[in-house]
C-alpha cells in the first residue's frame, strides 16, 4: 500500500459519503497516529481493539495498527457492554482505539486526533514478518461467548496477488460492507487497498440491491462480495441491480442452485465465484467459477480449488482420500491462523499435524466432508457427525437459507415487523375468513361454536399472521364475535416496541430461567426411523431448522430486563449419534438418556439432537428443545421443517408477530383466590426418583360420547373432559374447591416463540357433579380463565403465593408430530415427561383411529401411587361407560 502511496498519491483509496481520502493521505495520517499509538504503549506483538464506527478514520486506525507492528481486532459499537468487556479482556489488551469519551472497556483508550496530523521526524513503521499476527477475527466459541482467532500478515497478503483467484488492481472499486469483525471485512478492505484500488465505505448497516446500484452507477463499482442469502435476496429483488459489475463473489454457506442459475443466465458475461474457507483459515481456502452447469450438479455448486498460498487435503484420518472418495476437508499453508487466544487445547485439537508426502505439515481439519473429482475440483459432501459435545463454528452452514421477499434486519434477517399491515378495511373480511376456516361458520359467537382454547390459538396464530400483528387469544374470548373481534382490532394497532434481535420475556418465559436447568422444560420429540437414513443430511437439517427459527438461536437472559438476544453466532446443536442399540426399546431408552441432558438458555443452549442406531436400516432419532423456546402448536412446525430441510435442503425463515403482555390482573386474582391445598390420600413416597406413567386407551366410541355431550351442553370436548376430571379428583381427594392448571395459547414472538401458559381455572360447588350442568359451569370458567389470561400462571402464582394449581389438565388436539422423510418410514413415539410443572398431569391425546389416550403423571415423591391410580381408573371407568350415563 505504501507503494501506491509513493508512485500514484493522489489515487482515492477511501470513499465515504463526499469524502475522498487518497492513497498519499491515507499514508501519510496511518503513519502519523502509528507514532503516536507508539508513544502511548502500543508496541510490536500487542492486540489492540478498534472500536469505531464503519468510516475512513477506522481504516486508518486500523492501518496505524498494523504500522505499529501490533494485530488490530475489530470490535461492533452494536454489542453489548459486557461483551465488549468480555472481548478486550480476551485480547489481553492494554489499549483500546476509541471515540472520545468512551468507558467500561477494561483497558485504556486512545482517541484519534481530530484534525490533520504530521509525521514525527524519524518515525519509521514497525518492521514486521508474514508469521508476526495481523487480525484477531472474532466468532463464537459455541455457546455465545467470544472466539478470538488470531492470523497473520501472511494469511491475508497471500490472497491478493496478481494472477489470484479473481482480478483486482488499480481499476477495483469495491463496496466494504462486510460486518467489522467477520474476515469478509479483510477480504472487501485489503483487495483493494493492495492493489492500489478504491474501498467504497457502506455505511448502512448492510448492502441492499438499491445500493448496489447506486454504487455502480455512481461510483463505478465493478466487484461485490455478498453471503450466499444476500445474494439471494438481491437475485430475487432486482436481478438487474448487478448489471455493470464484472466478478461478483458469494459464499459463507451453501449455494441456492437456483439463485445461482437466474444470476447466471441473466448475467452471463459477469464472472461468479464461490468462496469457500472457515475462518481460521482467513477468508478463502478455495474458489470456484460457476458456470451454468454447475447448477444441475446432483451435489450442488463445487467448492473448487485452492486459492494461492494453500493447500487442500482430503483424509480419512491421516491418509490421503482417492478421487471420489469422501473425507474430511483439511486445510493447509500460509492462510492458516496462529491458533484461538486463551486456548491452547482447542488450538491443538483443530490445527493438528499429519505426515504428507513424507514431511510433517500443519493442517485445520474443518469438520467438512468432501471429495476431489477427476478434474482436480473440490465437492462440498456434508458435515462430520460427532458424538456429544457441541463443535466448533467451521464457517460454512451445510444448508441453505431461501430468502422470500420480505425486509431485512441490519443482520440480513427477514424483518415481518416492517411489513405493510393489511388495509383496515379489509379486517373484518380476514376475521370472518378466519372464523370459518377454524370453527366452519361465522355467523354465531365464538364461544357458542364448540370450540376450545386450542381452537381459539390457532384461529388468533393465523389472524396474527394474516395482520402482521399480535392477536391475543384473550380478546376473542373477550369479542367472541367477527363484528366485536373486528371492532377491537379496528380500534388498535397492537404494535409493541422492541429491536429486530431482542425481544422482552413474557412472565411465562421468565419464570423458566428461575430453573434454567430443571427438566421440567424439557420437551422430547422421538421418532422410530426405517431405512436408509443419512445422518450428514439430518445433522444439516438440524442446523437448517436452527437458523430459520429466531427462538432456537436465541440468548435468554434476566438482566437487564427478560429478554431474548437472537443472533446468528448461536450454533446450532450437533446431531449426537449414539452407540448402536440392540432393539428399539433399548434406543428409545438411550435416546431419552441423551435427551435429558440439561439445557441452558442463558449459554444460548435450548435444544439437543441425538441418533440412536439400532440393527441394519432402523434408528431412534429425537430432539428436546426448551419450552421457553418452544411449546404447543409448533411441535408439529419443528417437525415439517425438519423434513422439508432434510428432503429439500432449503428452508425458509419463520417469524411472527411479537406478544402483547400487561393486561389487568383482577379478574384472575377473583377467580383463583384462596384456593385450598389439595390432600392426597395414602403415604407418598420421599426417596422416589422422577415421575411415573399411567396410560389407557380410548376407543373412538368415547369420543363419540364425548362429543354427543359437548353438542348437547352447547359447550367442547375440552369442557365435557375437565368436568369429568375435576369430578374424579374430587372423589379421590375429598376437596369441592379446586384449581385445575391449564394450558392456552398466550401468543408469539421473534425471538420468544409460541409460549402456552397456564391458566388456574377455578372449579367448586355444581361443576364438579360430573353432570350436564357440570359441563356448562366448566365451560363458563374455562372462559372466564381464557379471557383474564394475558396474566400467565407464574406471575399470578408470583402475587398469590404457592399453590395455584397442584394439578394440570390438557387435552391435546393436534396430531403427533410427523416427520415424513423422503425414502423413508418413520412413526412418532410420544415420550413421558422428564420432570413435571405440577404434582399430577392428566392429559388426553388424539389417536390417527378417531380414539383417545388418556395419560396420567405425578410425581411419586408427593402423591400417593395408589391416590394417582385410583385417579387414572375412576377417570377412564367415567369415560368408557359414558354412552350408558344419564348424561347422554
Amino acid at each position: 500500500m505504501a507503494r501506491t502511496a509513493l508512485a500514484r498519491p493522489n489515487a482515492p483509496a477511501l470513499v465515504s459519503g463526499q469524502t475522498t481520502i487518497t492513497y498519499g493521505e491515507l499514508h501519510r495520517t496511518a503513519d502519523a497516529w502509528a507514532a503516536r499509538l507508539i508513544e502511548a504503549g502500543v508496541a510490536r506483538g500487542h492486540r489492540v481493539p478498534i472500536l469505531l464506527p464503519r468510516g475512513t478514520d477506522l481504516v486508518i486506525a486500523l492501518l496505524a495498527v498494523l504500522k505499529t507492528g501490533a494485530a488490530y481486532a475489530l470490535l461492533d459499537s452494536a454489542w453489548p457492554a459486557h461483551r465488549l468487556a468480555e472481548v478486550v479482556a480476551k485480547l489481553g489488551a492494554e489499549l483500546v482505539v476509541c471515540a472520545a469519551g468512551a468507558s467500561g472497556l477494561g483497558a485504556r483508550t486512545w482517541s484519534p486526533p481530530g484534525g490533520p496530523a504530521p509525521v514525527p521526524d524519524g518515525y519509521r513503521p514497525v518492521a514486521v514478518g508474514g508469521r508476526d499476527p495481523a487480525t484477531v477475527f472474532l466468532a463464537s466459541d459455541g455457546t455465545g461467548r467470544p472466539r478470538c482467532v488470531l492470523t497473520p500478515h501472511a494469511a491475508t497478503a497471500r490472497l491478493f496477488q496478481h494472477d489470484g483467484f479473481a482480478r483486482f488492481g488499480a481499476h477495483t472499486v469495491m463496496p466494504l460492507a462486510a460486518p467489522l469483525s467477520w474476515d469478509a471485512f479483510s477480504l472487501e478492505l485489503w483487495s483493494v487497498l493492495l492493489n492500489g484500488g478504491t474501498s467504497l465505505i457502506v455505511d448502512e448497516p448492510h448492502l441492499t440491491a438499491a445500493g448496489l446500484r447506486g454504487a455502480v452507477e455512481h461510483h463505478g463499482t465493478d466487484i461485490v462480495w455478498l453471503t450466499g442469502s444476500r445474494f439471494n435476496m438481491i437475485v430475487d429483488e432486482d436481478l438487474d441491480a448487478f448489471q455493470g459489475l464484472r466478478q461478483v463473489m458469494i459464499g459463507g454457506e451453501r449455494l441456492s442452485a437456483g439463485h445461482v442459475a437466474r444470476f447466471v443466465a441473466r448475467h452471463p458475461v459477469i464472472v461468479l465465484l464461490n468462496g469457500y474457507g472457515p475462518v481460521e483459515s482467513t477468508v478463502f481456502a478455495t474458489t470456484h467459477r460457476v458456470a451454468a452447469a454447475d447448477c444441475e450438479r446432483p451435489g450442488g455448486i463445487p467448492l473448487g480449488r485452492p486459492v494461492p498460498g494453500t493447500q487442500i487435503h482430503v483424509l480419512d484420518g491421516a491418509r490421503p482420500c482417492a478421487v471420489g472418495e469422501t473425507g474430511e476437508i483439511c486445510i493447509a499453508g500460509a492462510g492458516l491462523a496462529i491458533g484461538y487466544l486463551g486456548d491452547e487445547e482447542l488450538t491443538a485439537a483443530r490445527f493438528t499435524h499429519v505426515r504428507l508426502g513424507g514431511r510433517r505439515v500443519r493442517v485445520y481439519r474443518t469438520g467438512d466432508l468432501g471429495a476431489w473429482d477427476q478434474d482436480g475440483v473440490l465437492h462440498l459432501r456434508g458435515r462430520q457427525v460427532q458424538a456429544g459435545g457441541r463443535r466448533a463454528v467451521a464457517g460454512v452452514p451445510a444448508l441453505p437459507l431461501t430468502e422470500p421477499a420480505l425486509p431485512l434486519t441490519e443482520r440480513g434477517k427477514q424483518d415481518v415487523e416492517r411489513l405493510p399491515l393489511r388495509a383496515r378495511e379489509h379486517a373484518g373480511e380476514l376475521v370472518a375468513q378466519t372464523f370459518t376456516e377454524i370453527l366452519g361458520r361465522a355467523d354465531r359467537p365464538f364461544t357458542e361454536l364448540g370450540a376450545g382454547p386450542q381452537a381459539a390459538g390457532r384461529l388468533c396464530t393465523r389472524l396474527s399472521e394474516r395482520l402482521g400483528r399480535p392477536v391475543p387469544v384473550s380478546r376473542l374470548y373477550r369479542h367472541p364475535t367477527v363484528a366485536g373481534l373486528t371492532a377491537w382490532l379496528e380500534a388498535t394497532d397492537g404494535t409493541a416496541p422492541a429491536t429486530s434481535d431482542v425481544t422482552l420475556l413474557t412472565p411465562a418465559q421468565t419464570a423458566h430461567l428461575t430453573n434454567p436447568r430443571g427438566r421440567a422444560a424439557h420437551r422430547l420429540l422421538t421418532w422410530i426411523i426405517d431405512g436408509d437414513l443419512d445422518p450428514a443430511a439430518l445433522e444439516s437439517a438440524v442446523a437448517a431448522v436452527h437458523r430459520a427459527h429466531d427462538p432456537l438461536r436465541a440468548v435468554y437472559l434476566l438482566r437487564p430486563k427478560p429478554a431474548a438476544w437472537s443472533s446468528p453466532d448461536v450454533p446450532p446443536p450437533p446431531l449426537e449419534v449414539l452407540p448402536p442399540s440392540p432393539d428399539r426399546a433399548a434406543a428409545l431408552s438411550a435416546l431419552r438418556v441423551a435427551l435429558s441432558a440439561p439445557l441452558d438458555p442463558a449459554k444460548g443452549e435450548v435444544w439437543h439432537a441425538a441418533l440412536a442406531p439400532t440393527g441394519v436400516d432402523r434408528a431412534a432419532f429425537g430432539v428436546a428443545v426448551h419450552a421457553i423456546a418452544l411449546d404447543g402448536r409448533p411441535e408439529q412446525e419443528l417437525s415439517a421443517d425438519l423434513a422439508t430441510a432434510y428432503n429439500h435442503g432449503c428452508l425458509t425463515p419463520r417469524r411472527r408477530p411479537r406478544p402483547v403482555t400487561g393486561e389487568p390482573f383482577a379478574g384472575l386474582h377473583s377467580e383463583v383466590s384462596g384456593v385450598p391445598r389439595l390432600s392426597w390420600p395414602g403415604e407418598a413416597d420421599p426417596g422416589a426418583g422422577g415421575p411415573r406413567h399411567l396410560e389407557s386407551p380410548l376407543p373412538p366410541s368415547v369420543t363419540a360420547h364425548v362429543d354427543t355431550l359437548a353438542a348437547r351442553t352447547r359447550s367442547c370436548r375440552l369442557s365435557v373432559l375437565l368436568a369429568l376430571c375435576a369430578s374424579n379428583l374430587a372423589e379421590v381427594t375429598g376437596s369441592r374447591d379446586l384449581a385445575v392448571g391449564l394450558p392456552a395459547p398466550q401468543g408469539y414472538g421473534p425471538a420468544a416463540g409460541c409460549h402456552a401458559h397456564l391458566l388456574g381455572v377455578r372449579l367448586r360447588g355444581r361443576a364438579l357433579a360430573g353432570d350436564p350442568v357440570a359441563v356448562r359451569e366448566t365451560g363458563t370458567a374455562v372462559a372466564r380463565a381464557m379471557a383474564a389470561g394475558d396474566v400467565p400462571f407464574p406471575e399470578a402464582a408470583g402475587r398469590l403465593g404457592p399453590p395455584l394449581c397442584q394439578v394440570v389438565f390438557a387435552l391435546r388436539d393436534t396430531r403427533p408430530p410427523g416427520l415424513p422423510l423422503a425414502g423413508l418410514r418413520t412413526a412418532y413415539v410420544r415420550q413421558p415427561y422428564l420432570e413435571l410443572t405440577a404434582e399430577l398431569h392428566a392429559e388426553v391425546w388424539p389417536r390417527a383411529d378417531g380414539g383417545m389416550d388418556l395419560a396420567v403423571s405425578y410425581d411419586p415423591r408427593i402423591v400417593p401411587g395408589a391416590a394417582a391410580e385410583e385417579f387414572a381408573k375412576r377417570f377412564t371407568d367415567r369415560l368408557h361407560t359414558l354412552g350408558d350415563h344419564a348424561l347422554l
